[in-house]
């Protein structure tokens, strides 16, 4: 019987339709290619045959069918692929017994109750009046918070505990779904989350697998921000918050705005931005790069890369840039001191931010130069310093020929010495570009890249 139903799926849910979702498909014959999203590379060695309905990469020597593909791109098991395709192919799974449902399922259940429970509490209790206050004065609507499933956790020890219990959940498995907490020294399980803001956190298909809870109190010793722990329910490399809402607008607008707070996202969703996600600090992982990726290839970032805030963000950004994503630095007037208050204060005024967004590399030149005179010959090797470094990040030759150029040109030296420089920064795998003329030709695999990544390199709009 399951194999019938897979089969019938897989009749049903075409791989190439299914997997153009997650990549930029090409035809290449009578099959189709791609870069591959398990691994980094600059030439497409991903291929799909739509006749026999499998894909292949000749470069990480993976491969399967649209199962194994939804497994390794979601990340999820097999049992959570089948519910997923079954329900996009409108396949009935057989025999589904609620009570039958592996662990993971009933985990699932348990958080959305209480996800469920904490929304009443915000709704309906006098307790949740100062959460509500605070809602308030942040301006969300009432629509934004029933559209993300906000809630409150009431400030005692076991009113979750006790709720969910009744409903037949387990302590255990409320302690393993990350709502309680067993102190280690002995003693009963207490509630995890207390006097908090309960901000449910969504995977890509809209499902909570957790929460982020804020403080409501001026003297809170917890954390301003205190998060569901790593469990098998959620795993926050692979969150990216707010995407199971903008996922469609991305994919129309072809860019990713990407904000530092949850409560910021969700503000800028509300006003106008529905492309808008936020990160766990600065930081990215490739997990969720890849699922950003899927729907754009277009980063805006809305958050502070100054300083501290940059070298946080760094190593998110280079792994953008090794996926050779396209990223913009999105700088509002100063005047506010973060996007949720300027878009609270005049969202005309950051959209005209948006469009004025620069390139990250310009974005670096700028502040690399900001307290130097590039007359000095010092001040010119500093510079120098400052940028080859984020140059070796990039994946793509044109932006590396590009930008060396441009700094060849601002310290005045041949850039054929900046490539040399470059290269042993990549430790000497030959990624560097001569300059035609100028030392040794191009070769013609070499012009292929750059002709190819040029069309989509140089166009670069997004519209609101």
């Amino acid at each position: 019987m399951a194999d019938a139903v897979i089969e019938q799926i897989k009749q049903r849910v075409d791989i190439i339709e299914l997997l153009s979702e997650y990549l930029k498909l090409q035809k290449a014959g009578s099959n189709w290619r791609a870069l591959c999203p398990f691994h980094h590379e600059n030439s497409p060695s991903f291929m799909v045959s739509q006749d026999k309905q499998i894909w292949h990469c000749f470069g990480c020597d993976k491969g399967g069918d649209i199962f194994t593909f939804i497994q390794e791109i979601e990340g999820i098991d097999f049992p959570e692929t089948l519910k997923l395709l079954a329900q996009r192919a409108n396949v009935t799974l057989a025999h589904y017994n609620p009570s039958q449902q592996d662990k993971k399922q009933r985990l699932l259940q348990l958080v959305n109750a209480a996800q469920q429970f904490y929304a009443q509490a915000l709704q309906q209790s006098q307790d949740g009046e100062v959460a509500r206050n605070y809602i308030a004065q942040r301006g969300l609507t009432d629509a934004s918070v029933s559209a993300f499933g906000i809630g409150y956790s009431f400030d005692t020890w076991s009113r979750l505990k006790d709720y969910l219990k009744a409903q037949g959940y387990s302590d255990s498995d409320q302690a393993e779904a990350g709502l309680l907490i067993k102190p280690d020294g002995g003693g009963g399980y207490y509630d995890r989350f207390r006097g908090r803001l309960m901000i449910p956190l969504h995977d890509i298909n809209g499902t909570v697998v957790g929460f982020t809870a804020r403080t409501l109190k001026a003297d809170e010793t917890g954390g301003k921000y205190i998060n569901s722990p790593q469990s098998s329910l959620y795993d926050k490399s692979h969150i990216v918050f707010g995407l199971f809402r903008a996922k469609q607008a991305i994919k129309k607008l072809n860019a990713a705005l990407v904000v530092e707070g949850n409560l910021d996202a969700i503000t800028a969703q509300q006003h106008g931005f529905p492309n808008t996600v936020a990160t766990s600090g600065t930081a990215f992982t490739e997990q969720q790069l890849l699922q950003l990726k899927r729907f754009s290839s277009n980063l805006l970032l809305a958050f502070d890369l100054d300083a501290a805030g940059e070298q946080a963000a760094q190593r998110g950004i280079d792994l953008a840039l090794q996926h050779n994503m396209n990223i913009k630095v999105v700088r509002w007037p100063e005047q506010y001191k973060d996007p949720d208050e300027c878009i609270r204060a005049d969202a005309a005024v950051f959209k005209e931010a948006i469009r004025q967004a620069i390139h990250i590399v310009d974005y670096w030149f700028m502040q690399a130069s900001r307290d130097l005179q590039l007359t000095r010959v010092e001040h010119k090797k500093l510079f120098t310093q400052r940028i080859l470094p984020k140059l070796a990040k990039l994946a793509d030759h044109v932006e590396v020929a590009h930008y060396v150029q441009r700094l060849a040109d601002l310290v005045r030296v041949d850039a054929n010495l900046l490539h040399e420089q470059l290269a042993k920064l990549r430790g000497g795998k030959g990624n560097a570009v001569k300059v035609k003329g100028q030392g040794s030709a191009v070769s013609n695999q070499q012009l292929e890249v750059r002709i190819g990544r040029l069309g989509w390199l140089s166009i670069f709009w997004v519209s609101y």
